[in-house]
């Protein structure tokens, strides 16, 4: 080992070198899938690699002790499956506010080794709600709920942001809120 912490081995020339090769091959693969950003998490939660600036060497379960991002990482490295961390506040623009599928990563003999995290490009998700949108006259209105039944994106038809901000109150939510709660 290093004798570095993470956050001091990810500044430093060593680790540059290793992810030289890595990192536009990880940029492509974003850009060509429309994410937002990919992290690579090591088991104690340190971020490793990262496609965007600012976030090597922070640890989530330090940062964001509480978070969904957090209870979801710490999920997929008990259960070995992917798991997504769903959106949780779009106040500040940290981690812990944007929505991520955690995949967990295993070296060739299947022990665990980390976890990738790839977040989701809201836009994206939004894209085909909103041509669904266009398609329900006037009174019709597409838009993503979470299991708080808070609206996870703006509502096509409100003037004003609801992303994170609204509950949504209507027979269909409670529906989806009642099936999903039997599914888990």
């Amino acid at each position: 080992t290093s004798g570095l912490t993470a956050q001091e081995f990810t500044q430093s020339p060593a680790w540059q070198k290793l992810i030289a090769n890595q990192t536009n091959n990880t940029s492509t693969f974003i850009k060509r899938n429309r994410f937002e950003a990919y992290l690579f998490l090591d088991l104690r939660g340190d971020v490793l690699f990262s496609t965007t600036t600012g976030h090597l060497g922070t640890n989530i379960l330090q940062a964001f002790p509480n978070s969904k991002l957090s209870k979801e990482f710490r999920k997929t490295l008990i259960s070995r499956q992917i798991a997504f961390s769903d959106s949780e506040s779009a106040q500040t623009p940290t981690l812990e506010n944007f929505s991520f599928f955690l995949v967990p990563i295993a070296d060739d003999q299947g022990q665990p080794i980390g976890t990738a995290a790839i977040q989701l490009s809201l836009p994206e998700v939004m894209a085909p709600l909103i041509e669904l949108n266009g398609t329900l006259g006037q009174s019709g209105n597409v838009y993503l709920i979470g299991d708080d039944l808070v609206m996870r994106s703006n509502s096509l038809v409100s003037p004003e942001p609801t992303a994170m901000h609204k509950k949504v109150y209507t027979d269909e939510a409670r529906l989806y809120l009642e099936h999903h709660t039997q599914l888990n």
